[in-house]
């Protein structure tokens, strides 16, 4: 148990905390690679029994949601420093 306790105290860190914001920013990055892969693939059918996006609207949602993970990358970047030497805090 006294090992365990010193790893536990680095994942609740700025810094730990930090390091996991980023690693989840590139295993979403990865998916969105993927899913551009697919959508690059996708037919529309003839006549679905359903309703479904069409590849325009699928291809502006992949779009808007590569920007918006690159312009929270950025943000990241700009106030690593702070985000690392700051404690956080949430508040309701």
């Amino acid at each position: 148990m006294a090992v365990a306790i010193p790893e536990l105290w680095k994942e609740l860190t700025s810094k730990g905390r930090y390091d996991r914001l980023v690693g989840h920013l590139n295993a979403l990055q990865m998916q969105l690679e993927v899913l551009g892969d697919l959508i690059g693939r996708y037919t529309e059918p003839d006549k679905p029994d359903w309703q479904i996006p069409s590849r325009e609207e699928l291809v502006k949602a992949h779009k808007d949601a590569v920007s918006a993970v690159g312009t929270l990358r950025r943000r990241l970047r700009k106030s690593e420093i702070d985000l690392i030497s700051k404690p956080w805090k949430v508040t309701w």
